[in-house]
């Protein structure tokens, strides 16, 4: 194991993991972090949702989380940054079925490997530029189609919204 007093030597590699929805970017995400567990920490986009709680109780629809201006690329930049300077984060944690963040967190701390995944990582120039490795996975969008209604039906979402959401 590598001794904690080393990773304040270590200046912090980010590496991103971007793709379409149910591509496998969490997946590997969480398989690298498993196998690298010492070094390693993760973020997941889906966490720097925006507050959408309002929004759906008004409208009765689903708020579009598919744009850049649904996620909170400010919080979001501004913890990397913290974990950049070996300080420790609480991040949020979204609650897909309210549409807002819960009240708990996931405490991460500073390791030599962070990574960061989600669909819009790319979007942002300020995090494009803070992410020194950039992975994009390319799967064919029938199999995320596919993966996704398996994923939202265990959520019970609706197949008809889901498909819509890939056409």
């Amino acid at each position: 194991k590598i001794n904690e007093h080393l990773y304040k030597l270590v200046r912090m590699k980010i590496l991103g993991i971007c793709g379409p929805a149910a591509s496998g970017k969490s997946t590997l995400a969480q398989n690298l972090c498993d196998k690298y567990s010492d070094a390693c920490a993760m973020i997941g986009l889906d966490n720097y949702f925006k507050d959408f709680s309002e929004y759906y109780a008004n409208q009765k629809q689903w708020p579009n989380l598919d744009e850049p201006c649904a996620i909170d690329f400010d919080l979001l930049i501004q913890h990397l940054s913290s974990l950049k300077e070996n300080k420790t984060i609480e991040s949020p944690v979204y609650d897909l079925k309210t549409f807002s963040r819960s009240c708990d967190v996931l405490v991460i701390k500073p390791k030599p490997v962070l990574i960061l995944e989600g669909f819009l990582i790319f979007q942002n120039p300020v995090l494009l530029n803070m992410i020194d490795t950039k992975i994009y996975i390319n799967t064919d969008m029938v199999q995320c189609l596919i993966r996704r209604l398996k994923r939202g039906m265990q959520n019970y979402q609706d197949a008809a919204t889901l498909i819509e959401y890939f056409e």
